[in-house]
């Protein structure tokens, strides 16, 4: 199955009908079951567990892939590259006028990932 220009619900709810499931919402969760769940004890077929997950696998993976190659090529900027070292700079900076270590501050900044920029064109 190929879906194109459809928004994740939209997607989900086309992938509900054809397999014929039961889509419920509750408290902002989305729950998908078979209609006809297999009696207690008896073993799932794993194919067909496999090729759901499998559908919704190549359902998301483009859309996914198309995101991070987006931020990627954003990042890759040289322009960009500079922002994202200034920031990372000045955080180091603030971290030290705080009162952290130089090798705590590193870490830090080592590890935090919020100063990649979001919705980026």
């Amino acid at each position: 199955m190929r879906l194109d220009n459809k928004t994740p619900r939209e997607a989900i709810d086309i992938l509900v009908t054809a397999r014929d499931l039961i889509l419920d919402e509750k408290a902002g969760i989305v729950y998908i079951r078979p209609r006809n769940p297999p009696p207690p004890g008896t073993a799932k077929a794993p194919e067909a567990e496999k090729s759901l997950e499998e559908a919704v696998a190549s359902l998301f993976s483009p859309a996914i892939t198309k995101a991070y190659d987006s931020v990627l090529d954003y990042q890759a900027r040289p322009e960009t590259a500079q922002k994202i070292a200034k920031a990372k700079k000045a955080l180091y900076d603030a971290l030290i006028a705080e009162g952290f270590t130089k090798d705590e501050a590193f870490r830090i900044i080592l590890t935090n990932q919020e100063l990649t920029i979001p919705n980026a064109k």
